[in-house]
């Protein structure tokens, strides 16, 4: 059976600016989601609860659709920035232990 064809670039600069794009999009979703929190429990704004969910989801379908296969460009292992943390980081908790 034939290897499915991927929509990138597996090799050298290309696959690095891929893996800024899927990051990107991650943090822009996440951004999306903190947006329609606010207007939903800020706000107490249904209208705009809609819109920032509809962005979110318009968002999603457009990553999915244009970088389908990006998954296969993660590399956690080889991340730089995985195993950095900034001065004065809280590490992330269990439920158990209120984080």
């Amino acid at each position: 059976m034939a290897e499915e064809q991927r929509d990138f670039t597996e090799t050298g600069e290309t696959t690095a600016v891929w893996r800024a794009v899927d990051a990107s999009a991650n943090r822009a979703g996440e951004a999306l989601r903190v947006v329609e929190d606010i207007a939903r429990f800020v706000l107490d704004d249904p209208h705009l609860t809609r819109l920032a969910k509809e962005l979110r989801h318009d968002l999603a379908a457009a990553v999915a659709a244009g970088l389908r296969d990006r998954v296969f460009l993660r590399d956690v292992a080889g991340d730089v920035g995985a195993g950095v943390g900034a001065p004065g980081r809280v590490g992330r908790g269990s439920p158990a232990d209120g984080g």
